[in-house]
């Protein structure tokens, strides 16, 4: 190696061997960097790690349905199958009914006549192992549930491997069953037990088929929703012949032994013949085909997905920069006397990349075991995931936590490269008074920043998001000097430690800066997550609309039933209790016209048009009507089915946002209605509609006409709004049923807990009182109950990670800090300041750092979950309005409040006692 290359790498060699002698030298300050840098890259593989495993891959998938001794799974489809995706799901060019069942007569074939079309299909020499799969209920001690059985050849070893076991043995008669561990839980049943099959007669009645004894526990971590299996002579009756056309259900499985693995070619043939096949060989080896092009919504959600990393690696830098900054202070005199003993500004540069790479290297090698190690606790420990797997990119994140430091090392570089050598080496750092034009160019920067970051939504460009939260950071960093300058004013205002602490923040700006700034970003970055989290959960709680407030349970007869006699209620009542626990009863009482089949009772239906569409112009453009349609669909009622009558307990029952109001207004006689279909004078219009339903004669003559009547009436009337946005809530005073002409009838009771109810005591619940009436309805309030319901688990991810994040950033800011001023500790202690009063100012610096940076974070975290929720709202074709920014203030407050306490608690606690003094260094 010769001529320039040989010269920049003798520099970077030397370099790199100072850098290592530096960090072994200086031990703390290198484990303090050392963790600052291997935060983020700790945060981002635990993160990453996690993502990739809480949902099988394809191949895990198709693995685990098949079992490790088998080959694939074939599936039949009701509909006609023209092909599939990786992991057996039928594509239908034209939804058509499935008539691959029938010979070339239109005759169906027999199971076995269509399980030797599939064989020829497959590789020469394969074994079919049909699977009869089937739904019914499970009686256990008490409690019935709906599960699905798979009846298959569990003497086959083969196929007994698709079903693990977490304890006992799978069942080899047929009077065994083996359970889903939390299915055995629901029935209250063990190993060694009994339930029982519960299936319908001709008639459609429940009866009981079959009791079988429980033999084993199926293992948790399994892809297949089976919940229950027995041997191939179980329960389920076997079918002699295939499906008609368009019969459901119309499950047909079948396990293939094949010597070879299944092809594409093959996987069309069984496609072609009407069913889908799963294999881990086609999840593997995906043809062109299989992968369908991204659509418009998948590149949307890449786009953010990329923005929300990019924001996260400008904010990582952000963090581990100070760190940098710091220690370059602490290091000034070693690179003064490199630079006399003829270093040039390069090699000062040089240098300190050279020790921000090692410690990136190894920071990142330790942040990537200590991630991966989170995902294992939390796979042992918390909740077992699906799939639990290393990414393999995750191995970049060693070369990029390398990167990142020395990019966050920079601006430290280019500092170090304009040492004053002379003050360097007297130990002296010359200040410099703030500048007023940073302030000005900061607030300007900060200004651009917050504009363009909130116009990317409307704009639906993401990465204006990403560069308007880091226009909007780099104005706060550029603004800081003169930031603290003003805080710095009020020092006379504090006791000692304080006023020391913000006195020498100002004068130590160089060092003050880079700790607040890394508060600033880590607190940014939890507080955004946070804040998004909840948006997201008020978008969730906006979109599902409870009918009743939390935990009330609703007691029914059906709409078509008599209502509960005054012994039934009674009875219902004590079931409840012994079931629930201790709750308020609420009569449900509602109104009935005499003489008629069936009255209906709404608002005035024009003026709830107008309404709606009014709400829907705020949000929508001009002729718009997609947009229109979409957005009175999404404020329909939502409500209970029919008009309520009360004296004002009901608002106990009813999420009102006012329900002392709605009380009040109940008690005077008045309707309850939504404010914004209140009439001018302080009514409401009701329209009554009576049915008379037609008779017919035997001849099928009609005997009695019907009719239909309709009048309107006005009722002083008081709005009270429902957190559920219901429009076409109605609920009446007993006074406005008379009014009406109406008669008040029970419809049922409403029980509130002082236990908060669950899905099997609700279960539990609706089986016991079958036994007081056929066909009463149970319905307890529980939230969102369905995965598309429920928010996504991955922002309460983000917002975990970010916490810790701000925390861990915070105590390792502060603690840089406290080392690079210990020479004034130490001053301190010369002229007589005892522990406890250095303890206090020590704390004092911790919280002075730490408020600021909560504070000034604060802020651009709720900007930066404004802007991703703005995105999200102006997603679709149209705005979604439920798409709000909601900040979580006993969250934000507890960053606000919190993190100085912790910092500077952490911060009187590591104080020693006994410093050593420092002799002033000479030239």
């Amino acid at each position: 190696m010769r001529g320039r290359m040989a010269r920049w790498w003798g520099r970077w060699r030397v370099a790199l061997r100072y850098g290592v002698r530096d960090a072994r030298r200086h031990k703390v300050r290198t484990v303090l960097v050392t963790l600052m840098v291997g935060l983020p890259v700790a945060a981002a593989s635990l993160f990453l790690t996690w993502l990739e495993s809480r949902d099988p891959t394809p191949t895990t998938y198709a693995a685990q349905m098949v079992g490790p001794e088998l080959e694939a799974r074939i599936d039949w489809s009701t509909t006609a199958v023209d092909s599939q995706d990786l992991v057996g799901n039928p594509v239908h060019e034209q939804r058509r009914d499935n008539d691959s069942g029938l010979d070339d007569n239109g005759e169906l074939l027999t199971v076995d006549e269509y399980g030797e079309k599939l064989a020829e299909a497959l590789p020469a020499g394969s074994t079919l192992y049909p699977v009869l799969a089937g739904d019914r209920n499970l009686q256990g001690t008490g409690l019935r549930w709906p599960v699905q059985i798979h009846q298959t050849d569990l003497s086959v070893p083969e196929v007994a491997a698709v079903y693990p076991l977490d304890a006992g043995r799978l069942p080899d008669g047929s009077d065994e069953i083996a359970l889903d561990t939390s299915v055995a839980e629901l029935l209250g049943v063990a190993i060694g037990e009994t339930v029982t099959v519960n299936g319908w007669d001709d008639d459609g009645e429940e009866i009981d088929l079959d009791h079988l004894d429980v033999t084993g526990l199926l293992a948790a971590r399994q892809a297949t929703t089976i919940t229950a299996v027995v041997d191939v002579d179980g329960p389920l009756v076997p079918f002699t012949h295939m499906p008609e056309p368009g019969a459901w259900p119309a499950t047909r499985d079948w396990y293939v032994d094949s010597p070879e693995p299944i092809t594409w070619d093959e996987a069309r043939a069984v496609n072609a013949l009407g069913s889908t096949v799963i294999s881990p060989a086609l999840a593997q080896d995906p043809p062109p085909e299989a992968m369908p092009e991204p659509s418009g919504a998948d590149l949307d959600l890449m786009l953010m997905v990329a923005a929300v990393m990019g924001i996260a690696l400008a904010q990582g830098i952000l963090i581990v920069m100070p760190a940098f900054a710091i220690g370059r202070r602490s290091a000034a005199r070693s690179l003064a006397v490199v630079a006399a003993s003829g270093g040039d500004r390069a090699t000062l540069r040089y240098v300190t990349l050279s020790g921000a790479i090692v410690t990136g290297l190894v920071a990142a090698v330790a942040g990537l075991g200590l991630g991966i190690g989170g995902v294992v606790a939390i796979d042992l420990f918390l909740r077992p995931l699906p799939n639990l797997v290393v990414p393999p990119l995750l191995a970049l994140l060693v070369p990029g936590g390398a990167l990142l430091a020395a990019v966050a090392a920079m601006p430290a570089a280019w500092a170090a490269g304009r040492t004053d050598v002379t003050a360097a080496l007297a130990g002296r750092f010359p200040r410099k008074p703030p500048r007023p034009w940073l302030l000005v160019a900061g607030a300007v920067l900060a200004g651009a920043g917050v504009v363009v970051a909130l116009a990317g939504p409307v704009r639906q460009e993401p990465w204006w998001i990403v560069t308007g939260v880091v226009l909007a950071e780099l104005g706060v960093i550029l603004a800081m000097g003169a930031i603290l300058a003003t805080v710095g004013r009020v020092a006379p205002l504090l006791p000692l430690s304080g006023r020391f602490a913000l006195r020498d923040a100002v004068r130590q700006r160089s060092r003050t800066v880079p700790a607040v700034v890394a508060v600033v970003a880590a607190v940014g970055t939890g507080v955004g997550a946070v804040s998004y989290f909840a948006s997201a959960q008020a978008f969730q709680s906006a979109s599902y609309g409870a009918r009743v407030n939390d935990g009330v349970v609703l007691i029914q007869h059906g709409q078509a039933g008599e209502p509960l006699t005054d012994a039934e209620l009674e009875r219902v009542v004590e079931v409840s209790h012994d079931v629930l626990g201790p709750a308020r009863a609420v009569e449900l009482r509602t109104v009935v016209s005499p003489g008629s089949d069936f009255t209906e009772i709404l608002l005035s239906q024009d003026l709830l048009e107008e309404i709606r569409a009014a709400d829907a112009d705020e949000v929508c453009d001009d002729g718009d009507r997609e947009c229109l349609d979409a957005q009175l669909d999404t404020w329909s009622g939502n409500g209970l089915w029919m008009p309520l009558v009360s004296d004002g307990d009901i608002t106990a029952v009813l999420p009102y946002t006012d329900p002392e109001a709605a009380s009040r207004a109940l008690g005077a006689g008045k309707v309850v209605v939504a404010p914004p279909v209140m009439n001018a004078d302080g009514t409401a219009t009701i329209v009554v509609t009576r049915y008379i339903e037609p008779e017919f004669g035997d001849d099928g003559e009609v005997v009695v006409e019907g009719e239909q009547e309709t009048s309107e009436k006005r009722l002083a009337a008081a709005g009270a709004g429902r957190v559920n946005e219901v429009l076409d809530g109605i609920v009446l005073s007993p006074e406005a049923a008379d009014e009406l002409g109406l008669d008040v009838v029970r419809a049922g009771v409403a029980l509130i807990p002082e236990t908060e109810p669950t899905a099997l005591s609700e279960e539990r619940l609706r089986q016991t009182l079958a036994e007081v009436r056929d066909g009463i309805f149970v319905y307890a309030e529980l939230g969102p109950r369905t995965e598309a319901d429920r928010p996504d688990p991955t922002p309460f991810a983000l917002a975990l990670v970010g916490g810790v994040v701000a925390l861990v950033a915070t105590w390792l800011a502060a603690a840089l800090a406290a080392a690079d001023s210990r020479a004034d500790l130490a001053t301190l202690t010369a002229a007589g300041a005892s522990p406890a009063t250095r303890r206090r100012l020590v704390a004092a610096q911790a919280a002075v750092v730490s408020v600021t940076g909560a504070v000034l974070g604060t802020g651009l975290g709720i900007l930066t979950a404004w802007a991703f929720v703005l995105l999200e709202r102006y997603r679709g074709d149209f705005p979604d309005p439920r798409w709000t920014l909601h900040v979580p203030w006993q969250w934000a407050g507890l960053l606000l409040v919190g993190l100085p306490l912790l910092a500077a608690g952490a911060a009187w606690l590591v104080t020693r006692s006994r410093l050593e003094l420092t002799r002033r260094h000479d030239m």
